[in-house]
Formats: C-alpha cells, sequence, structure tokens
C-alpha cells in the first residue's frame, strides 16, 4: 500500500493584473499550499514554483476598429513573453509541476484568413490533434460538476464560455464539470487543468476566497493522482518484465533442486 502524504505546494497566481484584479500584498498561506501573486512582466520563473495558475487570454489582446469602408479585428500578442513562459512551463510540467488555465470567457482563434490557435499559453497547451474547442453561444452558469474537490470552488464560481471534444486517444482526459452535456471543464494528462470560471470581483475578500478554493481543489486533486499514478506504475509490467520472471523463476527452481542434490551428497 502507498502512503497518503501531502506535500505543500508552492503556487505562482501569475498576471491577474491583465484581467484587472489587485494583486494581493501578502502570499496566502494554508496547510498544504502557499499562493505567490504575481504580476504579468514578473522576472519570477514558472519552474521555480510548483504550479502556476493564470488565467486564459493574458498574452493577446483584441479589438474591434473601424476602417475606411469596413470594421476590422485588430489583434497583438506578447510573444516574446509568451515564448519565455513557453519555455518555462515545459520545464515546470517535465519536473512534476502542474498548469491550471482560468477558462473566464469564449476562445477566439480565427477571423477571416487570420489565425490566432497559438498566441496565448491557454491555447497553446490545448492544441492537440483530433482535439476540439468550441464556444457556447452564451455563458452557461449551470454546471453538471464530475470533481468533489472541485465543487465548493465550481458551485460558487463555475461558468461555461466553451466546451471540447477529444478524439484523442494518447491524451489521458478527465472530465471535471460539463454544460449542456459537453466537457467544459477538465484534466489533461494528469497535471494540466482548464477550469470554467467566472472572474471574481475585485475586493481583498473575494479574490482571496477565490483563489484558496481553487487552490484546495487542485492540491486535492493533484495528490490524489498521484497516488493513482504511483500505483498504476507498480503494477504495471512490461512484456520482458514477464519474460525476465519466467526464466528467473525457472532458474529459482534448478537452483532449488541443485542444493537438495547437493545436500543428499553430503549425507552420502
Amino acid at each position: 500500500m502507498i502512503e497518503n502524504t501531502e506535500r505543500k505546494y508552492n503556487i505562482l497566481v501569475y498576471g491577474i493584473d491583465k484581467k484587472r484584479l489587485s494583486i494581493p500584498d501578502e502570499v496566502i498561506k494554508a496547510r498544504n499550499y502557499s499562493l505567490t501573486f504575481e504580476k504579468f512582466n514578473t522576472p519570477c520563473r514558472f519552474n521555480d514554483f510548483d504550479g502556476v495558475i493564470l488565467f486564459k487570454g493574458i498574452f493577446e489582446t483584441f479589438k474591434w476598429e473601424s476602417g475606411a469602408s469596413e470594421r476590422y479585428l485588430k489583434h497583438s500578442c506578447d510573444q516574446n513573453e509568451l515564448d519565455k513562459r513557453k519555455k518555462e512551463a515545459k520545464i515546470l510540467i517535465e519536473k512534476g509541476g502542474f498548469l491550471c488555465f482560468l477558462l473566464d470567457d469564449s476562445f477566439l482563434d480565427e477571423e477571416g484568413r487570420e489565425n490566432f490557435k497559438g498566441t496565448d499559453l491557454t491555447k497553446f497547451n490545448l492544441n492537440y490533434s483530433s482535439f476540439h474547442r468550441a464556444n457556447f453561444n452564451e455563458r452557461i452558469t449551470h454546471l453538471d460538476i464530475k470533481s468533489d474537490e472541485f465543487r465548493p470552488f465550481l458551485n460558487v464560481y463555475g461558468a461555461a464560455s466553451s466546451y471540447f471534444k477529444n478524439y484523442n486517444s494518447n491524451i489521458d482526459l478527465r472530465v471535471l464539470a460539463k454544460a449542456s452535456g459537453h466537457c467544459s471543464g477538465m484534466i489533461i494528462n494528469r497535471n494540466k487543468y482548464f477550469i470554467p470560471t467566472l472572474i471574481p470581483d475585485n475586493r481583498p475578500k473575494v479574490i482571496s476566497e477565490f483563489f484558496t478554493l481553487l487552490a484546495e481543489g487542485i492540491t486535492s486533486s493533484y495528490n490524489k493522482l498521484q497516488i493513482l499514478l504511483a500505483v498504476w506504475i507498480k503494477e504495471f509490467h512490461f512484456d520482458e518484465e514477464v519474460s525476465l520472471k519466467d526464466k528467473k523463476d525457472t532458474i529459482m527452481s534448478q537452483l532449488q533442486k541443485l542444493k537438495e542434490r547437493e545436500k543428499k551428497l553430503d549425507q552420502f
């Protein structure tokens, strides 16, 4: 049996100023995690933490403008910051950390001939083959919650603007919530969380509650996933391992017979 030893997580809450939320002055500390809040342009690196929480869309901006004859969409992306965070996120995941993306509004991936599918860190981490995202016509606040760990958070703040369809058998997808029968919140590959949510009111008490409830859900579910993974690894065997075990058993049996024969010869 694998011991359930809870670890303490040092979590970065990154770039909430991009959603016009005030950065808390102090670290929020709890029994098994601490939340450090940093602005969008912080020199802190993702991989210096155990996990990172961030809102969707903070690396890009969209604005409709009027031209001489028609309106057009103006898009910009902070490519340098995005590329830097992509690399840090990769290192974080490789060392056993997690990412949590807060899905507070719908996706805008294309307009005319322009493609925006890779201009935000959330989008980049959803760009799997045979995996599709789409938007609801309007935001849905009534969610079918599938995860007890996230129930306290989603009951208060859960709301879905988009949904997902997976046809890729290589993706380990665990549904956290559904909206209108579609997957709207999920964990991908045990370390990437996608949470449908409202933006909290910009009041210190509400911000603290929002991220505390969220962190409780992430850390408790992440602990459980790591235990399940450890059990699975322990029980998993390669074909070669089975063959080697059979050979080992045969050799051990032969060795036992030789020992018994040797004992008889000693008696003679």
